[in-house]
C-alpha cells in the first residue's frame, strides 16, 4: 500500500516542456505546488515527443499510454492521469474522427483520444482530459488545423464526462488557448507552437486544479 498519490501525463512536445526550461513547464509546476498541500504527491512526466503521422496509439511499446501506464499501482492511494495531446494528430492532417475515436485513415486499432482515456480510467487511472491548444506553424495552416481543432475541442467539451474524470477547457485561458495566441512571443516561441516558461504558468493553475479535484 502507497499512501503517495501519483500524477502522470500523457501528452507530446508541449507536455515534454519544449521550448521552456524543464522545472518550469506545468507539469512540475503542479507538483511543486500540489505538495504544499498533498506533501507525498509523486510525479511521473511520460510525455514523448508525440505521434502526427502514424496517430494517437493506445497499445504498443514506447506510445505514451505504455509508458504511463506502468506507474499505476492498485496499491496506490490514487492514480492520476493527464491527457494533453492530439495536437500533432490534427497539424499532420489526420481525419478529426480518428483523432477523436480511432476510425477512419489511417485507422490504427486503439487509437484517439477518447479510448485512449477509457482504456486508462479501465486499469483504474483517474483521467484529466485537456482541450488542444493553437499554434499557427507552416504545416499546421497548410493542413486546416485551426478548423479542426474547432471540431475536435467542441467535440470534447461536450463528452469528456463520459471518458474522463476532470476537464481541463484551456480555450478559456487568457493569451493561451484562443485562436493565434501562438504568435504572442511573450507566451510562445518562435516556432509558433510550444509555449515558453511563462506560457507554461498560465496553463498549470487551471490543470493543478482539476488534478485537485481528483486526490
Amino acid at each position: 500500500p502507497d499512501n503517495r498519490p501519483l500524477v502522470t501525463y500523457v501528452g507530446d512536445s508541449i507536455t515534454r516542456m519544449t521550448a521552456a526550461e524543464y522545472g518550469k513547464g506545468y507539469p512540475f509546476r503542479a507538483l511543486e505546488l500540489l505538495r504544499v498541500t498533498r506533501p507525498l504527491t509523486e510525479n511521473c512526466d511520460t510525455a514523448v515527443g508525440g505521434y502526427g503521422v502514424s496517430g494517437i496509439v493506445t497499445a504498443g511499446a514506447n506510445t505514451p499510454y505504455y509508458m504511463a501506464r506502468q506507474f499505476y499501482s492498485a496499491t496506490r492511494v490514487k492514480n492520476v492521469m493527464v491527457i494533453n495531446i492530439g495536437s500533432n494528430d490534427l497539424a499532420n492532417g489526420n481525419p478529426t474522427a480518428f483523432v477523436l475515436h480511432g476510425t477512419g485513415p489511417p485507422g490504427i486499432a486503439g487509437s484517439g483520444i477518447y479510448p485512449l482515456c477509457d482504456a486508462a480510467r479501465a486499469l483504474g487511472y483517474k483521467v484529466v482530459l485537456l482541450t488542444i491548444g493553437p499554434r499557427t506553424d507552416a504545416t499546421a495552416i497548410a493542413n486546416g488545423f485551426e478548423a479542426a481543432r474547432v471540431i475536435v475541442n467542441n467535440d470534447l467539451a461536450a463528452n469528456w464526462a463520459a471518458h474522463a474524470d476532470a476537464f481541463v477547457d484551456t480555450r478559456g485561458i487568457v493569451n493561451f488557448g484562443g485562436d493565434a495566441d501562438s504568435n504572442n512571443p511573450l507566451y510562445y516561441s518562435a516556432d509558433l507552437v510550444h509555449p515558453i516558461d511563462a506560457g507554461h504558468a498560465l496553463i498549470e493553475p487551471v490543470v493543478r486544479a482539476a488534478i485537485l479535484s481528483l486526490l
